[in-house]
């Protein structure tokens, strides 16, 4: 299996990637991508803060790899872009940022949220799901086919919400060697 090139962009990540991996016990795979990882304050606050606050043990694991470096929160600069995405009717405050700093520092932001990503698409941020992290460490020879399936159902099993069709065509990018050079 060919190794993936190393992309030139930083991952700027909302709370449902980092607070799915980390109830899977996949968090770790982040330490594989060379690429820098971000955060917002806000996503920080959601998936840490709050979350420490009712018990959740996954939000220590996420506040280890911000300790640790792994994971670094930065503030998005661009106000004049944020509140152009404040007036995208359903897009919550934390995906604002997220989306805020993607495009102020040409990364590529991973969510979920379906709002968010068509916000993404119109303007012009590159945009991937918590999925794309699972096929990059494939691809990447990091986890094996069976490995990726796994995580993908243990992530739909505690709650991670994908459509029968998306999850189709990510089997499919399983399958596809040219998925590599396309999306990589």
């Amino acid at each position: 299996m060919q190794k993936a090139k190393k992309s030139k962009k930083s991952f700027i990540l909302n709370a449902t990637p980092l607070i799915f991996l980390s109830k899977i016990g996949f968090s770790s795979i982040l330490n594989e991508f060379k690429e820098e990882k971000f955060t917002t304050p806000l996503v920080k606050e959601e998936v840490v803060t709050k979350r420490k606050e009712i018990g959740v043990p996954d939000a220590v694991v996420i506040e280890a790899m911000i300790k640790n470096g792994i994971l670094k929160v930065r503030t998005p600069t661009q106000n004049d872009f944020i509140n152009v995405l404040r007036q995208v009717p359903e897009l919550h405050e934390a995906e604002i940022q997220v989306l805020a700093l993607t495009k102020e520092i040409n990364g590529i932001a991973i969510l979920d949220d379906t709002v968010a990503r068509q916000a993404a698409i119109v303007f012009e941020i590159e945009v991937h799901g918590t999925a794309y992290l699972l096929l990059r460490q494939y691809f990447m020879g990091f986890l094996s086919k069976k490995q990726t399936i796994t995580a993908l159902n243990k992530m739909i099993s505690v709650g991670w919400w994908i459509s029968a069709g998306e999850y189709v065509k990510i089997l499919e990018e399983l399958d596809d060697d040219e998925y590599i050079h396309k999306n990589l």
